[in-house]
């Protein structure tokens, strides 16, 4: 029978948070580092979509490949104040009034 390549166990966070108490620092590094890659590469989360659907559509796919990481929300805040009145207007203009 040939073995599983996933086994899932199920254990209280609190036991675990226990379990990784007692680990020596070197080892807590690690971990960390780990789940700081993991965490980056979780998608963003959209409101009433907690399966994560909205990520796994074309429109989503194509976000997250487009996405530039360097662009912080900020930069996009300070873009935008420059806008005043209607944003299509602002865009159409910006193309040359079409």
């Amino acid at each position: 029978m040939p073995e599983p390549k996933h086994v899932t166990v199920q254990i209280p966070l609190e036991t675990l948070l226990s379990i990784l108490d007692q680990l020596p620092e070197e080892t807590l590094v690690a971990i960390r580092q780990k789940l700081d890659k993991r965490i980056k590469t979780l998608p963003p989360t959209i409101v009433n979509d907690s399966a994560g659907e909205f990520w796994r559509s074309e429109i989503g796919k194509f976000i997250l490949q487009e996405a530039d990481e360097s662009i912080s929300t900020e930069d996009v805040r300070q873009l935008l104040r420059k806008l005043s009145g209607s944003l299509a207007q602002d865009i159409l203009e910006e193309r040359g009034g079409r």
